[in-house]
C-alpha cells in the first residue's frame, strides 16, 4: 500500500477543496493510504468544511492551524 500526503492551505468550502475531497475519497483504499495536511484553520479565519467528509471516509486529517503571520509560518517549519 502506498501512502500519499496531500498538502493544502485550507479545507474551506471552495472548488479546489471540493475537487481534492472527491479525488481522495475515490481512491482505491486497497492500494493507497491518503493523509491530508492542512495549513490554515480557525486561527486564520478559515472553515474546515471538508474535514468532516474526509474523516468520515477514514482519511486522517491533520490541521496545523497556523495564523497568517510570517512568524507562525517559521515556527511551523521548526516544530
Amino acid at each position: 500500500m502506498k501512502r500519499i500526503l496531500y498538502l493544502t492551505d485550507t479545507l474551506m468550502a471552495g472548488g479546489t477543496e471540493q475537487q481534492l475531497t472527491a479525488l481522495i475519497t475515490r481512491l482505491d483504499r486497497q492500494r493507497y493510504e491518503p493523509h491530508v495536511l492542512c495549513l490554515y484553520g480557525e486561527k486564520a479565519g478559515r472553515s474546515l468544511h471538508f474535514a468532516d467528509p474526509l474523516r468520515a471516509a477514514n482519511v486522517p486529517v491533520h490541521v496545523l492551524d497556523l495564523d497568517w503571520s510570517p512568524f507562525a509560518k517559521l515556527r511551523a517549519i521548526f516544530e
